[in-house]
């Protein structure tokens, strides 16, 4: 089992703080055209930031071999392109992406962009583009999608657009039939498989940050319902969910994971599982355990089976656990617990809509929330002093140079 055990912290630019800011300045009729692309879901993200030292101890917790988050004492969380699909609601299934540099498509985008390929444009200023465009036409979508790559599903360590996102890009039609879920697992592996000879982690660390906060059994807070998940975690919740994770020596992993009672089937019939869990759980066990190349369709059947079986075999260890307590002579009081056991209310406020402030802006409202040092959000200072390098990135260990 290979996991990640470096002390320092990460350097990186996975904030989507930069989408969010487009949100105020799109029109309709470009909210539309990204919907039709297969990427609305990121139109949706109610927390624009989050705190560098979480993830830390989070990239510290994945085991690269077998892609799962392993926490001690509570469990595994597998990383998988379904799992993306559910929190980020991206495109999943279709061919694999294409990622590097490729000579055609760095003149097509060089022609597209007015840019040279010796001087990539920043994000800062493809963002700005972007707020200025009204029109929502393939240039629009295109120069979007730059930068929802580059400073989001697979963000480098350089303040410049990566080239290697180009060849995706080319036939920008056919972006909703590309792999975007399996592009960002295999990005977010493979950059954590480097973690430690390099600080810098270029991957969608905030996919891993919800996919894990949102596993966890929190109690009497209440986590709002509907996908995809980035819809339901705002600046607030994420803040006091993780405070309610911190062991008493600023560690994480307090929080158990949650078991559900959720729809098996979309008849309505429905059983608690405490084997596998709720669909998403068991969704995640199908995904990771069915052979290269299983359709979407078939996964969802085999996933409707697989929880039926563990609902079953979940009633029936129930019925022998009571029969068993009764010769104990127990059963009354036993019938007495699960008849007064709460039941879970899932009605809960929207989204904050004031989260898209400024870069510079840290996740703590309330430094009282979250005590701890290395708990300040830092992945807006990742930009401070963007403006005064737009003359090429000062990263070495870039590695998204053309040349």
């Amino acid at each position: 089992m290979h996991c990640v055990c470096v002390l320092q912290e990460p350097r990186h630019r996975a904030s989507p703080i930069r989408i969010v800011r487009l949100y105020p300045h799109l029109t309709t009729e470009q909210r539309k055209m990204i919907e039709d692309a297969g990427f609305g879901g990121l139109l949706k993200i109610g927390c624009p930031t989050f705190p560098l030292g979480f993830c830390g101890w989070l990239l510290r917790q994945f085991e690269t071999n077998h892609c799962e988050l392993v926490i001690k004492g509570r469990g595994r969380i597998p990383v998988t392109s379904d799992s993306v699909h559910r929190i980020l609601g991206i495109p999943n299934g279709g061919s694999d992406i294409k990622y590097g540099l490729d000579v055609d498509a760095i003149a097509f985008m060089s022609d597209k962009l007015g840019a040279s390929d010796k001087y990539w444009p920043t994000v800062s200023s493809i963002e700005n583009s972007l707020k200025q465009m009204k029109s929502a036409d393939e240039h629009f979508l295109r120069t979007f999608m730059v930068l929802v790559i580059s400073s989001f599903l697979c963000p480098t360590t350089s303040l410049r657009i990566s080239p290697r996102c180009f060849p995706a890009l080319v036939d920008i039609g056919s972006i909703r039939e590309l792999n975007w879920c399996k592009f960002v697992v295999d990005q977010l592996r493979k950059s954590i498989s480097s973690y430690g000879r390099k600080s810098s982690v270029p991957g969608c660390l905030f996919y891993l940050v919800i996919l894990y906060l949102d596993s966890l059994d929190t109690h009497d807070t209440q986590i709002p319902d509907g996908t995809p998940r980035v819809s339901a975690w705002n600046k607030k919740l994420v803040n006091q969910v993780i405070q309610m994770d911190m062991k008493n020596n600023g560690s994480f992993g307090k929080c158990l994971f949650k078991k559900r009672v959720d729809n098996i089937n979309s008849s309505g019939a429905s059983s608690a599982s405490a084997i596998l869990g709720g669909i998403p759980e068991i969704s995640d066990f199908v995904s990771a355990n069915v052979a290269a190349g299983y359709s979407a369709q078939k996964k969802e059947l085999l996933s409707n089976a697989v929880g039926k079986l563990c609902a079953s075999i979940t009633n029936a260890l129930s019925k022998f656990m009571h029969e068993v307590s009764a010769l104990d002579g127990s059963s009354g009081e036993a019938s007495r617990d699960r008849s007064s056991a709460p039941v879970e209310n899932n009605d809960v406020n929207n989204v904050d809509e004031n989260d898209s402030r400024d870069e510079e802006e840290v996740l703590l409202e309330d430094s009282s929330e979250l005590p701890t040092e290395d708990m300040k959000d830092t992945s807006a200072n990742e930009y401070e002093n963007e403006s005064s390098m737009d003359g090429g990135s000062t990263d070495n260990d870039s590695e998204d140079d053309p040349d």
